[in-house]
């Protein structure tokens, strides 16, 4: 079977409008992906424009994918009518969302998923003990103002992203969730059970659609609907996370019926070491890795990998520094997580929900 992704996608479709070929969920991933490029104020008047001015400096993947944009008239005429970015060390918070209008009388609303920052990683931790992060609450505000377009919404993102997608969805206020046509969630984790639980939840999961990677391992996270649809992905393990390598038809995604052994050995064993601990046990340890991670002082992933023999001794430095109770707590949750590991390994199969066909 050949194998066929997003850039064959949009070689197939980038000349025909969505007004002539209806939007499917590869679309949706499309536009969920662009709003993890590095946009920043001021943006172009059409999708198409500002790719061109992105792609300037952009390498690898991203030029490709970029350059692919500009050139299609499917989205590269899509007007760009909002782009907002927010990040704040003091609030534990990235964020940043787009709105376009896709040509065939709706808006797509595309939040970013985690960047490099500590800071984004940061606030992913946290959603393991906080029904709230300051991203969600910003998503939820930034879909009520998109509503005012007064047109039909479809809403997602990739990753990090996806969780704000539904999050928003589900606490957005009625008016906006009345014009709410499609909510998007490509391989984001999932939320907390209050929400999940919430009267505002429960009116907007019909409309859910989640999608994951074969081994999807960020979008088993926390709680989620037990229905989701498989993609065939031609990578191996957390490489399926990136949607370059989402598999891909015409009009839609290469579905597959069931997530791989290694994802539903991931998601009982994290659910099972969650489940361990209480909701002040999960966020002692997110803030005692988060100090530790600190001490290298560095604001992003990349700045860790490229100084990582510094930034190891550091951070073992930093765990020394820990008071013995810390100390304590920490290697017991990672003592944990490894009897959950171990308690899950010729566990049956099952329990990460059910697939939708």
């Amino acid at each position: 079977m050949a194998v066929a992704n997003l850039f064959d996608y949009l070689q197939w479709r980038g000349d025909l409008p969505m007004a002539d070929v209806p939007f499917n969920p590869v679309d949706g991933l499309i536009l969920s992906w662009f709003a993890a490029m590095p946009m920043k104020n001021p943006i172009a008047a059409t999708l198409g424009a500002e790719a061109a001015r992105l792609a300037e400096t952009a390498e690898g993947d991203g030029e490709r994918f970029l350059r692919a944009i500009a050139g299609s008239r499917r989205f590269g005429e899509m007007a760009l009518k909002r782009f907002e970015e927010k990040f704040s060390e003091q609030e534990q918070m990235q964020f940043a969302a787009m709105t376009v209008l896709t040509g065939d009388g709706r808006a797509f609303v595309a939040y970013r998923g985690t960047d490099a920052t500590l800071v984004g990683w940061k606030e992913n931790f946290n959603m393991a003990y906080a029904d709230e992060v300051p991203a969600q609450r910003e998503a939820a505000r930034y879909l009520d103002q998109a509503a005012s377009l007064g047109v039909p919404l479809r809403v997602g993102g990739h990753s990090k992203g996806g969780n704000l997608a539904v999050y928003a969805a589900a606490r957005c206020g009625g008016g906006t969730q009345a014009r709410l046509a499609l909510v998007l969630n490509y391989d984001g984790p999932g939320l907390s059970a209050a929400v999940m639980d919430s009267i505002g939840y429960r009116a907007v999961e019909p409309r859910v659609e989640t999608w994951l990677p074969e081994e999807a391992i960020v979008g088993i996270l926390l709680e989620r609907s037990p229905r989701y649809r498989v993609v065939r992905s031609d990578a191996v393990g957390a490489l399926q996370h990136s949607p370059y390598t989402w598999q891909v038809t015409c009009d839609g995604f290469e579905t597959l019926g069931e997530l791989s052994g290694l994802s539903l050995y991931a998601d009982r064993t994290i659910r099972d070491w969650l489940d361990s601990m209480s909701l002040s046990e999960r966020q002692a340890f997110v803030e005692a890795l988060y100090d530790i991670v600190g001490a290298t002082r560095a604001r992003t992933l990349d700045e860790i990998a490229a100084n990582w023999q510094r930034s190891g001794w550091q951070m073992l430095g930093a765990l020394g520094d820990l008071d013995l109770g810390r100390r304590a707590m920490l290697f017991l949750s990672l003592g944990k997580l490894i009897l959950a590991a171990a308690r899950n390994l010729n566990a049956p199969r099952g329990a990460a929900g059910e697939p939708q066909t």
